[in-house]
C-alpha cells in the first residue's frame, strides 16, 4: 500500500488499532470526532487545512480508513517578544484595496497620503517587501505602495528591534511585508479589483499571472490605481506684528493614477539552490488644483491665490539574486539591485496681489547596490552571520522659477537652484549567536563607511554651497532571549542607530504653497545618533508586553520658522534632544463567544523634544495613549466580517503637537467557489474623525493647522483565483538585500 505523506503529523498508533479491532468503525468514529475537536486547538497558528492520511501497520490485515479532512482557523495575529505578525488572509479589510490600505489597517501603523510612515507613534519606520527594503520617501513612497495590490500580500510583521544586518539608519523599527508564493504547478491567474466613493472616488485593479513548471516559475503582474481626492486645510496663526491674526483656508482637488508592470523568473537547479531575477516598471501621475484664501481681520486685508501642480514619476527597478544552502547547513545569499527614478513637476501659482509664478522642476536618481550574506552554524550551539554591502547613488535635480510680469517671464533667481548629490556607502557586519537550552544570546556590530559630496547653486534659503562628507561609524547590537517550555518568552535588546539626513531633507529646493508658506530642505543637516533599549515578553503566541526607551541627540525633525513678516518656512532641522519611553501591550485572538475573536493593542508613550525658537530653548513633551481594537466575526458558510476602532491621544511630534484623532472601520466578506472568489464590502473612517490637526508654537504664540483629507470612504473589492495542478515542495524563501533607506 502506498504511504501518503500529506502532512508531517502522524496518527497515533491507538487510532490505527481502533480502526481494525472490534467494534471497528464505531470506535474509529468516536476517536475521529474527538480529534476533530482537539486538533483545531493544537493547529492554532498552523496552515489553513491539514489532511490526515492513514498508513499500514505490519502484523495486521490491510484495512484503510477513508481520508479525513480537519480544518483549523488560522489566527489573524501572532506575537513574539519583539514582533507582531498579522495574517492578511485571515482578516477581512486587509485584503481590500492596495498595499497602502493594508498597512493603514494594521494597528500601530500610520501611513499618511504624503508617504510619512510611523510605527507605534515613532516616525521614520522602514518598510521591507520580501526582505528588500523600500527606497522611496514621501509622495514617491505613497505612489509605490498604491501600485501594489493587497491581495498579493501574505503577512505583515511589525519588528521593533534591530540587528547587525539592518542598516544603521533603521531607527524606528521595520514593517516586514511578505507576499504570497504560488505552490501549485501549472498556470495560476488571479484577478482583483474594486472601487470606493464618498466625497472621494477611487478605483483599483490588477491581474497576477504565474506559471510554475516545477523547477522554474514565471510571474507577471499588472496593476493600476486611480483616484480623485479633496483636501481641506484650515490655518490660524499670527504674523510678526502683535494682534495680527491671519486666517487661511486651503482647498485642493487632486487626481492621481499609477500603472505598474512587474515580471519575475525563479529557478531551482537543486533542492537547496534558488536563483532569480525581476523587473518592475511603474508610471505615476498627479494633477492638483488648489486655492488659498487669506484674511487678516485686524488689518482688513484679503488675498487669494490659485495653484496648479502637475507631477509625473517614472520608475525602473531590477534585481538578480542567488540563494544556496550547503549540506552542512551553511547558507549563502547574494544579490544586485538596480534602480532608476525620474520625476518632472510643473507649477503655476497665480496670486491676486502678486505676479504669477511658474516653475519647472525635474531630476533623477540612479541607484546601484550589491550585497552578500553568509550564515554559518558552528556546532550545535553557535551560529555566525556575516555580510557586506556596497551602495552607489547619483542624484541630480534642478528647479527653475519665473515671475510673469505683464505676460513676460522674468527669472526668479532667489528661488531657482540646482542640486547634485553623489554618495558611496560601504558596510560590513558580523554577529554571533549562542543557544543552550532555553537561552539564546546574540552580539554583533555593523561598520559603515560613507563618502559623499554635493553641490547646491543657492536660493533664498542657502548660499552657493559645496560640501564633502567622509565618515566611519560602528553600531553595536546585543540581544538575549529566554524561551521556556511553558510558552513564556522574554527578550532584552540594545542597539545604537545612526539617522543620517536623506536626500529630500538635504535638498533646499523651495516649494511654494503661496506667498505666505514655503517649504524645502536644509543643506546644513547632520547625522543623529540614538541608543535604544527594549524589554519584551510574550506568552502562548497571544500575549505581548514591552518596555522601550530611546534617547537621541540632534534628532532630525521638521521645523517651522518665520522668515519674514508673514512668511513661514517649513523644513527639516536638527533638534538638540529627544527622549521616547513607554509600554506596549497586545492581546491577540481573544475568543469572545464562538464566532468572535478580538485583538487589543494598548500603548502608552512619552515623547520629549527640545528645540530652539529665536535662540530660546523650548520643549515639547506629552504622554500619549494609543488604543486599538480589532474584532473578527465568522458567521459560517463563507461569511466573515470585521469591526475596527482606534484612538491616538495628543502627541508631541518635534516642534508641533498633534491633536487627538481616531477612526472606526467595518467590512463584510463572502467567499465563493471553495474560497477561490471573494466579495468584500467596506466602510473606512465611518465617523470622519481621522483628521490631522497640529498645534505649532511660533514666536511665543500658538498656531493651528487642521488638514482634512476626507478619508471616509465606502466601497467594494472583488478577487478571483484560478489555478490548476498540484502543490510543489516548500523551500526556504530568500532574504533580499537591504536598500539605502535615506532616499
Amino acid at each position: 500500500m502506498t504511504k501518503q505523506h500529506l502532512t508531517s503529523m502522524r496518527i497515533p498508533t491507538l487510532f490505527y488499532l481502533s480502526t481494525i479491532c472490534h467494534p471497528g468503525k464505531y470506535l474509529a468514529s468516536a476517536i475521529v470526532a474527538a480529534i476533530s475537536l482537539y486538533l483545531p486547538m493544537q493547529l492554532f497558528g498552523q496552515s489553513d487545512t491539514t489532511v490526515i492520511a492513514t498508513d499500514s501497520i505490519p502484523g495486521f490485515s490491510e484495512q484503510l480508513l477513508n481520508e479525513v479532512v480537519v480544518t483549523a482557523k488560522r489566527p489573524s495575529v501572532r506575537v513574539t517578544p519583539d514582533k507582531t505578525i498579522y495574517d492578511l488572509k485571515s482578516t477581512v479589510m486587509g485584503q481590500s484595496g492596495t498595499l497602502l490600505d493594508a498597512l493603514s489597517s494594521i494597528p500601530g501603523v500610520n501611513v499618511r497620503s504624503d508617504g510619512a510612515v510611523s510605527l507605534y507613534g515613532n516616525s521614520g519606520a522602514t518598510i521591507s517587501i520580501d526582505g528588500q527594503k523600500t527606497y522611496l520617501k514621501g509622495r514617491e513612497l505613497a505612489n509605490y505602495l498604491r501600485s501594489l495590490p493587497a491581495s498579493t500580500v501574505s503577512t505583515i510583521g511589525l519588528r521593533t528591534t534591530a540587528n547587525a544586518k539592518d542598516d544603521a539608519s533603521d531607527k524606528a523599527g521595520v514593517i516586514e511585508v511578505s507576499t504570497r508564493r504560488v505552490r501549485e504547478q501549472g498556470f495560476t491567474l488571479g484577478l482583483n479589483g474594486g472601487a470606493s466613493t464618498w466625497r472621494n472616488l477611487r478605483g483599483h485593479g490588477n491581474v497576477n499571472m504565474t506559471y510554475n513548471a516545477g523547477r522554474s516559475e514565471f510571474n507577471l503582474l499588472y496593476s493600476f490605481f486611480a483616484a480623485r481626492q479633496r483636501i481641506r486645510m484650515d490655518i490660524e496663526r499670527y504674523t510678526l506684528k502683535e494682534g495680527d491674526r491671519m486666517l487661511q483656508l486651503s482647498t485642493r482637488r487632486r487626481t492621481s493614477n499609477a500603472h505598474t508592470v512587474k515580471g519575475g523568473w525563479r529557478y531551482r537547479p537543486g533542492k537547496n539552490t534558488v536563483i532569480g531575477t525581476s523587473l518592475t516598471l511603474s508610471r505615476n501621475g498627479q494633477n492638483e488644483f488648489g486655492r488659498m484664501d487669506m484674511k487678516i481681520p485686524a488689518l482688513h486685508e484679503e488675498d487669494r491665490s490659485d495653484n496648479h501642480n502637475r507631477k509625473r514619476w517614472r520608475n525602473v527597478m531590477a534585481d538578480i539574486y542567488f540563494d544556496h544552502t550547503f549540506s552542512s547547513g551553511t547558507r549563502l545569499t547574494a544579490g544586485y539591485n538596480l534602480f532608476r527614478f525620474n520625476t518632472t513637476e510643473h507649477q503655476l501659482l497665480e496670486p491676486t496681489s502678486a505676479d504669477t509664478l511658474r516653475s519647472n522642476v525635474g531630476g533623477h536618481i540612479r541607484w546601484n547596490i550589491g550585497q552578500i550574506d553568509l550564515t554559518l552554524p558552528i556546532g550545535k550551539m553557535w551560529r555566525l552571520e556575516a555580510g557586506a554591502k556596497t551602495t552607489f547613488i547619483d542624484i541630480r535635480n534642478s528647479g527653475t522659477y519665473f515671475e510673469l510680469t505683464n505676460g513676460l517671464p522674468i527669472p526668479a533667481d532667489n528661488l531657482s537652484s540646482r542640486f547634485r548629490y553623489k554618495a558611496n556607502t560601504n558596510a560590513a557586519y558580523t554577529q554571533i549567536s549562542f543557544t543552550r537550552g532555553h537561552l539564546t544570546a546574540t552580539v554583533g556590530a555593523r561598520l559603515e563607511h560613507e563618502k559623499l559630496r554635493g553641490h547646491f547653486s543657492g536660493n533664498e534659503t542657502a548660499a552657493d554651497t559645496s560640501y564633502h562628507v567622509n565618515t566611519l561609524d560602528i553600531v553595536p547590537v546585543a540581544e538575549i532571549k529566554y524561551l521556556s517550555g511553558s510558552g513564556v518568552a522574554m527578550m532584552l535588546s540594545y542597539s545604537r542607530r545612526i539617522d543620517r539626513p536623506n536626500y529630500a531633507d538635504l535638498n533646499p529646493f523651495v516649494y511654494i504653497f503661496d506667498e505666505y508658506t514655503h517649504s524645502g530642505g536644509n543643506i546644513n543637516l547632520h547625522a543623529s545618533t540614538s541608543d535604544n533599549v527594549q524589554l519584551g515578553l510574550s506568552y502562548g503566541g497571544w500575549l505581548q508586553a514591552a518596555l522601550f526607551l530611546t534617547r537621541s541627540d540632534d534628532v532630525i525633525m521638521k521645523g517651522y520658522h518665520e522668515i519674514s513678516d508673514r512668511c513661514i518656512y517649513a523644513g527639516a532641522e536638527n533638534l538638540p534632544y529627544f527622549l521616547r519611553t513607554g509600554i506596549r501591550c497586545v492581546v491577540a485572538n481573544l475568543p469572545v463567544g464562538r464566532r468572535i475573536r478580538s485583538t487589543f493593542t494598548a500603548t502608552g508613550v512619552y515623547n520629549r523634544y527640545d528645540w530652539k525658537d529665536k535662540d530660546a530653548r523650548q520643549s515639547t513633551r506629552r504622554l500619549t495613549p494609543m488604543l486599538s481594537m480589532d474584532n473578527q466575526f465568522d458567521f459560517g458558510k463563507g461569511w466573515t466580517a470585521e469591526l475596527k476602532a482606534s484612538y491616538t491621544g495628543k502627541m508631541a511630534y518635534g516642534q508641533v503637537t498633534l491633536l487627538p484623532f481616531g477612526n472606526i472601520d467595518a467590512a463584510v466578506r463572502k467567499n465563493f467557489h471553495d474560497g477561490k472568489a471573494a466579495l468584500t464590502l467596506f466602510v473606512r473612517d465611518i465617523l470622519a474623525t481621522n483628521t490631522t490637526r497640529t498645534q505649532i508654537p511660533l514666536g511665543g504664540r500658538k498656531s493651528y493647522y487642521e488638514e482634512t483629507e476626507y478619508r471616509r470612504i465606502a466601497g467594494f473589492s472583488f478577487n478571483y483565483k484560478f489555478h490548476s495542478g498540484r502543490k510543489t515542495a516548500n523551500y526556504k524563501e530568500r532574504k533580499g538585500p537591504e536598500e539605502l533607506e535615506r532616499l
